[in-house]
Formats: C-alpha cells, structure tokens, sequence
C-alpha cells in the first residue's frame, strides 16, 4: 500500500527563498567565501513507500520509460537485452511491450522508502542556497533497521518539465534500490523548491559540489529512518546526456576537494555516464565548423549563462551575448504569454519554446560575435570571454579519475557531438581508470536506446548476484 505524508512544501519554500533571499544579500557585502555545515540537512519535507510490484509500475509507468519504450527501436533494444537476460538464466516477471510497460520480477523482502528533502549547499553564484532532492532505500517488510550495500549518485538529464525534477516524480534510476543500494537524486538548482531561478547546466564543478552535498544530507536521513551504509560498501555516480558531465564532475571534485572525512563517509568507487557534453568549447567550436550539424541545444545556453554571477561576462551585460530575436520573442508558459528572457531567468524554457529555424550558432549569439558569412567571430572579444568562460566551466586539468570511470557515446549521435567526447578520453585515458566505448553498435543503435537496455540489464544482472553490476561491460 502507497502511503504519502505532505509536509507544507509551500509554506517552506517560501521561507526557504525569503532566507535565499538574504544570503545573496549578505553574500554580496562579504569577501569570505560562505561554507556548508557538516549537518547541512534542513527539513524531510515527504515520505512514500512502496510495495515492489507498486515499486515497478510506478517507476515503468513513469513519463521517462514512456520516451525510451515510444518507439520500435528502443523496444527491441529492451527485448535484446531481456534475451541476454534470460540466455544467462536470469529471471524477468513479465514484458508487456505492446503496452510499452517493463515489469521486472525479483525477490526482496523489503519494500522501498523514498524521501524527499531540502538540504544546504552552494549556488553558481557562489551563494548559500537551500536545494530539494530525493533519498530512495530498502527496508525490511519486518521494519527492523537495515543496511545498504551501496549509493547510488544519480546526476539527472536536462529535463524538460518541473514536474520531472526528481523530487516530485520517481525516475527509473529508483529501480536500483532492488539491490540494495540507497538512490539519491539531487535536483538542482533551477528544480524543485527553486524552480523559478536558471538551471547552472553548464556549472560543471557547482553540480558536482551539490551532488556531494546532497549526498551528505542524504545520509541524515538515512540514518534518521534506521538504514546504515554498510562499513565495505561503495557509491557509484550514474549520469546520461547532461548528466554526463555533471557525473563527471563528481569524480573529479571527489579526487581533487572533498575533504577525507566525506570521502570516508561515501567511498565513491565507479562512475557510469554517456551521451553527454564533456568539452563545451569544443562542442561549440565543432557546431562552428560543421554548420550542418544542428546547433539547437545552444538554444539552452542563456538559461546556463543567466544563472552565473555578472563578473563573469567582463563587464557586458547578459543581454550583449544573445541574438537580438530573444529581447523580444514572446513565448506561451501555462497558459499565458510572457518574454522569452523572463522565461529563462525563471527557468521555464523547453525544447519547444524557441523558433525551430534557430539551429545554427549565428542564431544563437549576438549578430556582431559572429562574421558575415555565419561563423565565429574570433576577433570580438565577447566572444573570447564566451568561449573562454564556458571552457572553464567544462575544465577537466591537471586531473586524472582515480575511480574506475566507464563513458559512452553514439558516433551517429546528432545532438552532441561525438568527436568532444572521443578527445575528452585521448586526455584522460593514461589513466587506467578511464574507459570510453562507442554505442552506435547495433542492437544498441540509438543513444536512448543503449541507455535504457543497458539500465535494465544491470538492474537485473545485479538482482542475481546481490550486488551492483557494472551495465558498461555488457553492451556490445
């Protein structure tokens, strides 16, 4: 049986940004930079639990499973992997592809809490911010206290509607509590509590910084709740598409800042990513240089821009770097018409929000950044300070994982470009860590498609034998 207990989540907001409201200013007139208690867990705000079987069709009836399971390829790609599956004597309940559901069958005998809190951490602007996440675990049916093997770090894709930030909807990385492992879903800035300011997607080290922070208040509710993290068990970070890098970054901020009592507290041991924008100079550059590519996903660039402080940008203002078409494009959001630029700033901007001619990089910057015949514009020095600001962002130096790290990629992806992710790995790969495999291989031929089957087969490989299995090293 589903049970739910709201806590006044918009009374709390409110306080909760009335306080945001005063660190900006009290940040503003201090030069020390704001720190993050060690208690930094602020208020459980909602408790669910699940039986397994409500667990599966929740999480398979999810608007996330809807998209990959849309389309006959990505149906295939799960039926393939199921045959792996049960070549290898494996088990699966049932799989109702006609019906673009996955049911998967296993025996626990605990049912899964998930619970949605806020926390302290950091904002892209360098401010004291308080931020919503979700906490997801098993416990015993018995309701005698229970141990996780392992934590999962799951750093979410762009997504396209609030109601998908992981707070208020279950994702299928949920599904991982199935071995034991405690889920935890930070939702960033720009979602949840502060889903009226801009999402920092380009914000590499920041996510990273609040991952880990959430991470921490994540274990405080745990420990609230009864459930331990086991003293041998381990943390895996999982990331797709823009959670790639922010994945990414968490290893890299893991090896490089945290300090050893949280590395204690949290033994990140592997990362799993793919399909992601690792190098974000390169990436614009590439869409530079092959104006065939589509460009569109720069359509999300102000709203990465908008959420960072204004020193950033040299002394011009935002506003100086974008196409004139944004000052005055007006879009519908809920029903009512309101600036584009508004839009952005309050995090409100969709795929489906921009005009669908706007796929190259002159539209997507200010005319004088770029030349004549469409291409960038080397010699303004706006442009040097995007460039070199969104390189910083995305800055992987003097760094090398210390974690096994397994990234993918599609050679036929036609959003972010393959060739940034290959000439990430040519820099990380003196590491013995650091593996990079190509997805493009058939019956895996679709990003969406590999990120899917290959989430299945872990879940259900790693049912078997009661550990996290690595899904990486059973794609083609």
């Amino acid at each position: 049986m589903k049970t739910r207990f709201l806590a006044s989540l918009f009374l709390i907001a409110l306080a909760f940004a009335a306080c945001n409201k005063d660190d900006d200013k009290n940040a503003k007139n201090s030069n020390t930079t704001p720190t993050v208690p060690k208690q930094n867990l602020v208020a459980e705000l909602s408790t669910e639990s699940y039986t397994p079987t409500e667990l599966s069709t929740n999480v398979t009836d999810g608007h996330i499973f809807t998209w990959y399971l849309g389309d006959e390829t990505y149906i295939k790609a799960f039926a393939a992997a199921f045959q792996v599956i049960k070549n290898n004597r494996l088990f699966i309940l049932d799989t109702t592809f006609a019906h673009r559901k996955i049911l998967i069958g296993y025996k626990r005998n605990w049912a899964i809490e998930s619970h949605v809190f806020t926390y302290q951490t950091l904002s892209a602007k360098g401010q004291p911010i308080t931020l919503s996440a979700r906490v997801s675990f098993p416990n015993s049916t018995e309701g005698q206290p229970h141990q996780v093997q392992s934590l999962s770090l799951c750093t979410h894709f762009l997504i396209h509607e609030h109601a998908q930030a992981p707070s208020l909807e279950l994702s299928p990385y949920t599904m991982r509590t199935l071995y034991n492992s405690a889920v935890i879903e930070p939702d960033f800035e720009g979602y949840g509590i502060t889903a009226d300011q801009p999402y920092p997607g380009f914000s590499y080290e920041i996510l990273a910084r609040q991952t880990l922070d959430c991470a921490r208040a994540a274990l405080q509710v745990m420990k609230n709740h009864g459930v331990t993290f086991r003293q041998n068990g381990h943390s895996t970070v999982w990331g797709y598409s823009l959670g790639t890098p922010n994945a990414m970054a968490v290893v890299k901020y893991y090896d490089t800042k945290l300090p050893q009592d949280e590395k204690d507290a949290i033994r990140l041991q592997s990362g799993f990513m793919g399909c992601g924008p690792m190098l974000l100079r390169d990436m614009v550059e590439y869409f530079d240089q092959n104006p065939d590519f589509d460009a569109g996903g720069l359509a999300y660039l102000p709203s990465f821009l908008a959420a960072l402080p204004a020193s950033d940008f040299g002394g011009y203002d935002l506003m100086e770097f974008l196409p004139a078409w944004m000052q005055d494009y007006v879009i519908t959001v809920e029903g009512k018409e309101m600036q584009y630029m508004d839009a952005i700033r309050q995090n409100k901007l969709t795929w489906f929000s921009r005009p669908t001619s706007t796929k190259n990089v002159k539209d997507n910057l200010a005319e004088d950044m770029c030349t004549p015949d469409g291409h960038l514009d080397m010699t303004n020095p706006k442009t040097k300070i995007l460039l070199d600001l969104i390189e910083r962002l995305s800055s992987w130096d003097n760094w090398l994982p210390q974690e096994d790290v397994y990234l993918t990629h599609c050679k036929d992806d036609n959003f972010i470009p393959y060739a940034q992710a290959e000439k990430f790995y040519e820099q990380k790969k003196a590491s013995s860590k650091m593996h990079f495999k190509d997805v493009s291989s058939k019956p895996l031929d679709s990003m969406m498609g590999a990120h899917a089957a290959s989430t299945a087969m872990d879940i259900i490989i790693a049912i078997l034998h009661e550990e996290p299995a690595d899904s990486y090293k059973y794609l083609p």
